[in-house]
């Protein structure tokens, strides 16, 4: 009897559990609308994390758990949010974005002198803000002695943890969360600890100044934040609920300025119908207004702000490649479609009344073509074309002209002519063009032929990299080649029908063979080998010589072939290798690093010069960073190249 007494008052394990299962329900529930997180199905997830809470607190189960968080509610929940809430990530996490600042963002607003704001929402353990902040140093660092020294600068990072936040603000971290960094940064922007931060580093206070830290849920209205240039989301709405996705991106659109720049993680996009943006790529967006208008920036009776502008013809015969490229063209504030035209015979009209600061030519158009118009104007003074146009197999030679009749870069357009998925690099394009004030055709060839005599005892390497301008350029260099040169290795950005007849046309006046480089071909003293349109090409050394291997293997670059990618292949070569290597006109910072390594092994290198190149982007950042022993005018590079070689081993 007294056994049945017992066994009806305790509960059975069957109760116990049901009880926990309710609790961990309610807990996961409320926490669940809270944060506006989807946990559904991740309930052993929760449970296991609580249970750590619940040992932590002396406590011992669940239901004890729960009796505690009711009569602490008000200081547990931030605990609970805490706890569910996952705040791992790691410095320049998805580099692209933060290539994105360093070469377009902060260039665009550096002109205008304004502060900078921005805003990192769901900051974490603040890798990200600090990343954010290091970047803006290092831009600064690159135009030192320029009137954008003084530019005002700051970074808040908001997250929904407030724990996060006081780990944020101490900025102490394991000393492992810096594997992967340049030595150069880590030496600048860190403090390594001894004694109780042993193993663990702490950002300086040149970094830790410019960040601010606040507790935020970004679900729900933020307050007294202001307004931001940029706002990065990352990695966030993968786990909201969708209704909660669209009241965020209300939240965000509300902070940003004027076609603001919003980041979203790679693996995450936004439904733009709810919110306007527009995608300028792989997971960044700028603000769009309700309606978008042709230079909805500018006040019509702004006259000196739309002088500023600068102003763009687009010449393409289809009006709705017209429409989307001046939607394009229209997102930036730097830009103002000046004028459409259906051919090249209306756009002489419109030229007429000047004006114009740069032109996007199609080629295949009625009435005259693209071709036959740059024909027309070649030697005459005209503002600088960018072809956008179809690239076709049959009629890649035909369209390769357009380099050797002035164009300055060609963007292919897309096979479903989803023109706004080029936006990014129509923009760039456009930025690099418009800044740069030099005559397509200078620093011409002399007319006289390099001699060289190879070494018996080593083997002579040439290594070149360029991109925008670069296609004249590189033929400027390449006709004073002799036909026996060292065996030359070329990356140029190109579409990929137009490797293959590049090579063709730049044999046709070099004394040197130039082909399309081939996955496995053996080098050969007499040829230069031209990497393929969108795939990487590195050198391996084998008992028999130098091999040439194409990959599509991920790299860090935003180039396909990169130039980056050939350069680092050569400076690891071992043997008695003799190698020069040049870093031509481009836009970005694309061979850069690679250069200096070559350097850094002791071989030769040398930059194009700002006055000759069409973009002084990737030399500028090569001399910037120390990879270039010269710097020469574009005339006189092969000239340098050999110059390594009449030295004695």
């Amino acid at each position: 009897m007294r056994i049945k007494e017992d066994m009806e008052i305790k509960p059975s394990l069957d109760d116990v559990q049901k009880s926990a299962d309710e609790h961990l329900t309610k807990l996961t529930v409320m926490v669940s609308e809270i944060i506006g997180i989807n946990l559904q199905g991740k309930e052993t997830l929760v449970q296991t994390r609580l249970m750590r809470r619940v040992r932590k607190l002396g406590l011992q189960s669940l239901d004890d758990y729960y009796t505690y968080f009711e009569e602490n509610k008000d200081l547990e929940i931030r605990e609970l949010i805490s706890i569910v809430t996952t705040h791992t990530t790691d410095f320049f996490r998805e580099s692209g974005h933060f290539d994105y600042l360093y070469n377009h963002l902060f260039p665009q607003l550096a002109l205008t002198n304004q502060p900078i704001n921005i805003w990192s929402a769901g900051c974490s353990s603040g890798q990200e803000v600090y990343s954010i902040a290091i970047t803006f140093l290092e831009y600064i660092r690159s135009i030192k002695g320029t009137n954008s020294v003084g530019l005002k600068f700051k970074v808040i990072g908001t997250d929904i943890d407030a724990n996060s936040i006081l780990e944020c603000r101490e900025g102490i971290y394991p000393i492992r969360s810096l594997r992967g960094l340049k030595t150069e940064l880590v030496e600048r922007y860190f403090d390594i600890g001894a004694g109780p931060l042993l193993g663990k580093v702490r950002v300086k206070d040149i970094v830790w100044q410019l960040c601010e830290f606040r507790e935020c849920n970004i679900t729900n209205k933020p307050v007294n934040l202001g307004t931001f240039n940029a706002i990065f989301a990352r990695n966030m709405f993968i786990y909201f609920y969708p209704k909660l996705i669209v009241k965020s991106l209300q939240h965000i659109y509300e902070h940003l300025v004027d076609n603001g720049i919003l980041f979203v993680g790679y693996s995450e996009t936004i439904p733009n119908k709810a919110v306007p943006f527009l995608s300028l790529g792989k997971s960044i967006y700028k603000k769009q207004p309700p309606k978008l208008k042709v230079g909805p920036w500018v006040s019509e009776s702004s006259t000196s702000a739309k002088a500023s502008l600068i102003r763009v013809l687009i010449v393409d015969d289809s009006p709705t490649i017209r429409k989307l490229i001046g939607k394009v063209i229209s997102s930036d504030p730097l830009f103002e479609v000046a004028g459409e035209a259906f051919n090249p015979i209306e756009a002489e009209q419109i030229l007429k009344k000047g004006g114009i600061d740069l032109i996007t030519l199609d080629i295949n158009m009625p009435g005259m073509d693209g071709i036959t118009y740059l024909r027309k104007i070649q030697g005459t003074q005209h503002p600088p074309i960018v072809m956008i146009s179809t690239i076709s197999f049959e009629q890649a030679n035909r369209d390769l002209q357009c380099f050797a009749l002035g164009a300055v870069d060609y963007i292919e357009k897309p096979e479903n002519l989803d023109i706004l998925s080029k936006a990014e690099e129509i923009l760039s394009v456009l930025r690099a063009v418009a800044s740069s004030k030099v005559p397509i055709d200078e620093g011409s060839f002399s007319g006289s032929i390099i001699t060289y005599n190879a070494m018996s005892s080593s083997q002579d390497l040439i290594a070149l990299g360029a991109s925008t301008g670069g296609p004249a350029a590189l033929q400027v260099v390449l006709e004073q080649f002799p036909s026996n040169s060292p065996p030359t290795l070329i990356v140029q950005h190109l579409p990929k029908g137009f490797s293959g007849e590049f090579a063709k046309s730049l044999s046709l006046s070099t004394q040197i063979r130039v082909v399309e480089a081939i996955d496995g071909t053996l080098l050969a003293p007499g040829f230069a080998y031209l990497a393929p349109g969108g795939r990487h090409m590195k050198v391996e050394a084998e008992q028999e010589g130098l091999r040439l291997v194409l990959t599509d293997e991920p790299f860090a670059s935003n180039h396909k072939p990169s130039v980056n990618y050939l350069f680092q292949s050569i400076a690891v070569l071992k043997g008695t290798y003799r190698v020069s290597a040049a870093i031509l006109t481009g836009m970005g910072k694309d061979g850069a690093e690679g250069l200096k390594a070559i350097r850094d092994r002791g071989f030769y290198t040398v930059a194009q010069d700002e006055k000759s190149s069409v973009v002084f982007g990737m030399p500028k950042v090569a001399i910037e960073i120390g990879g270039a022993v010269d710097i020469s005018p574009i005339s006189k590079i092969a000239e340098q190249l050999f110059k390594e070689f009449h030295k004695k081993k």
